[in-house]
């Protein structure tokens, strides 16, 4: 009992759903382009040789922005296959030469994405140029201009396991399986789909000598509750509930919704209502009807009037008061009011202030 309270208790921890992945790319040795593949540059082209999809990045043209049909946008991207938004995209990069090597995701069109890449000593002209040493770089595209999110230096000896984990506005590099770093991007990109990324740094290659790629890759959707509902599909990403039910149908999980009810209007006490309009049943001021009209004494109705009113703004105690509070003279034995200055009658007044005492003792 105590162990299935803890449980119970147990913070949900986070995970990935598998959404596609590619362990061997073939030996056909054809290109890749078309076959369930999209390349990114029409100029060099990606084929599949020993398991591996190469590209062939024998021309480095230079740009400054991504998007326009050059050696930057040297990407080989999934079809057909779901767009993401938060998950994880890991690819075992290949690379002898000193070019950049790495992944894309969350792309969204030629010109809007995120860029991991590992670069020897040159990266792409949109991200800056050169770099003298080994390097892990993370960027942002957007529109086809870039920013460099964060970089850290890294060794990559041939190959290795890159790993770029979007959940939310949190980006997370991973090298073999370690964390490199964590940036937070105010403004995180929305789903697309994942790819393979490579930038010649000026060797000649030609086909079968050919200096970066990949062995495999995979795309996972991000879990965070672990309860086997995408977060991007998840309509309550902090608390596990599988069956994703959701009583008012206003888009939040039961188990993260405050009101759960049905629109919000339930018979329970302390402001919880039984209608439209925010009115209720219950002790504290709370009301039965529309208008904010109240059956508690301690509550207030719509204009203002305390106590047991009549459903409409009309409090009886209250209007006596206010006539006594703002009764001008009344003429000698009568009852209405007058401007001549007379002073009312003792028996019109004694009555007035019998009637407010008897509905303030009926109160």
């Amino acid at each position: 009992m105590i162990l299935s309270l803890f449980a119970l208790l147990a913070p949900a921890h986070a995970g990935t759903i598998d959404a596609w992945s590619v362990a061997d790319f073939g030996d056909t040795e054809d290109i890749m382009d078309g076959a369930g593949w999209t390349a990114g540059w029409s100029n060099d082209l990606w084929y599949s040789v020993d398991g591996y999809a190469l590209a062939l990045t024998d021309d480095n043209t230079s740009t400054a922005g991504f998007g326009q049909d050059s050696a930057a946008d040297n990407w080989l991207l999934r079809d057909g296959v779901d767009a993401i938004a938060q998950g994880v995209t890991t690819v075992d990069v290949y690379n002898e030469d000193d070019d950049a090597v790495g992944l894309v995701s969350n792309h969204d069109g030629d010109d809007t994405f995120y860029l991991l890449i590992h670069t020897a000593d040159n990266a792409p002209e949109g991200l800056g140029g050169g770099r003298n040493q080994g390097t892990l770089i993370l960027a942002r595209v957007e529109g086809g201009t870039s920013s460099v999110l964060d970089e850290s230096s890294a060794i990559l000896n041939g190959s290795a396991e890159l790993s770029l984990t979007v959940n939310s506005g949190e980006l997370t590099v991973s090298l073999d399986g370690v964390t490199a770093f964590t940036v937070t991007d105010a403004a995180p990109l929305g789903p697309g789909v994942s790819g393979i990324y490579c930038y010649d740094a000026g060797y000649d290659g030609s086909f079968g000598s050919t200096n970066c790629g990949a062995s495999s890759m995979s795309a996972e959707w991000y879990d965070e509750d672990d309860d086997g509902v995408e977060d991007d599909n998840d309509n309550c990403e902090s608390a596990a509930n599988a069956d994703q039910a959701d009583a008012d149908g206003d888009g939040v999980g039961d188990v993260c919704d405050d009101d759960p009810g049905d629109g919000g209007d339930d018979t329970g006490p302390g402001g919880d209502d039984t209608g439209p309009g925010g009115d209720d049943t219950g002790p504290g001021g709370d009301d039965t009807g529309p208008g904010g009209d109240d059956t508690d004494s301690s509550g207030d109705d719509g204009s203002g009037d305390d106590g047991s009113d009549d459903g409409a703004g009309v409090d009886t105690a209250d209007n006596v008061v206010w006539e006594l509070d703002n009764v001008v003279n009344l003429q000698p034995n009568c009852g209405c009011a007058t401007t001549s200055g007379a002073p009312a009658p003792a028996g019109a007044l004694v009555m007035l202030l019998g009637i407010a005492g008897l509905v303030r003792r009926r109160r």
